[in-house]
């Protein structure tokens, strides 16, 4: 690919990634271990309904360790599900977790789930040089005080470690953060207190399948309709600089029996 061509991919890579954003953003939200007065950011959830019922998606590992303490966005109230998570069993890093309803609606929020049924890939197929997308909280982005966190979501679309072969369970992202460039719509704020070195915190986030490179493939202007989620983060390989992405049809498969 030429310098041009390459320039221009970027370019729409950023406008695909702020449209995510907007599109993702009001879904995603940090799970917290609380101790005392202490707070910890361990990682990353997605607000869902599975038949109509509100939940919250996230790791196995990540609710191991204490993550059931939430915040929705637009709030620093933070909450305590009154329920237990419900976990895959195995090496099936998985891990749901019901949202009780008085929690829900006890303060104005900017929260808003995204639907399982719909938006949830039957199965990880993109095609080639295919963008991804993926929101979460990473832990170099966040402090904490008094028992209430301060964070924010950082969002980027990456593409498939095509020098690492993808296995059954398993897909590589790129990851590079670090030579990683802001989108034309990040804030100047944003851009000035946000740190790109890190993945700590974004396990647990589900990672998206834009589309763009399918749409342009058929001729179509992309649009965040094209856009399911095909997998779930699930750790940081540093030193093949990759996040490693459980394939969705083995999370689908289990949530669906979770709904029965």
């Amino acid at each position: 690919m030429s310098d041009k061509a390459q320039g221009q991919f970027r370019k729409k890579m950023a406008h695909v990634a702020d449209f995510m954003i907007s599109l993702i953003g009001p879904s995603v939200i940090p799970l917290l271990r609380v101790d005392d007065y202490h707070a910890y950011l361990v990682g990353t959830g997605t607000l869902l309904t599975i038949d109509q019922r509100l939940h919250i998606i996230t790791c196995k590992h990540v609710a191991d360790d204490g993550g059931a303490v939430f915040g929705f966005q637009n709030t620093e109230k933070l909450y305590r599900s009154a329920y237990d998570y419900i976990e895959a069993d195995g090496a099936l890093d998985c891990a749901v977790l019901p949202v009780q309803q008085e929690a829900w609606l006890d303060t104005i929020h900017g929260s808003e789930p995204i639907e399982f049924e719909t938006l949830f890939a039957e199965k990880h197929d993109p095609v080639r040089g295919e963008v991804f997308f993926l929101q979460g909280y990473s832990q170099e982005n966040s402090a904490a005080w008094d028992g209430i966190i301060d964070t924010k979501p950082t969002g980027f679309c990456t593409q498939i470690n095509e020098k690492f072969i993808s296995e059954d369970n398993f897909f590589y992202l790129n990851f590079e953060m670090s030579d990683s460039h802001f989108t034309p719509g990040t804030p100047r704020e944003t851009r000035a207190n946000t740190r790109k070195e890190q993945a700590y915190g974004l396990s647990g986030s589900l990672v998206w399948d834009t589309g763009m490179v399918r749409a342009e493939m058929t001729g179509r202007e992309w649009d965040p309709s094209y856009a399911r989620v095909t997998g779930l983060a699930e750790r940081w390989d540093m030193p093949n600089h990759q996040l490693v992405i459980r394939r969705i049809e083995f999370v689908r498969r289990w949530i669906w029996d979770v709904a029965k």
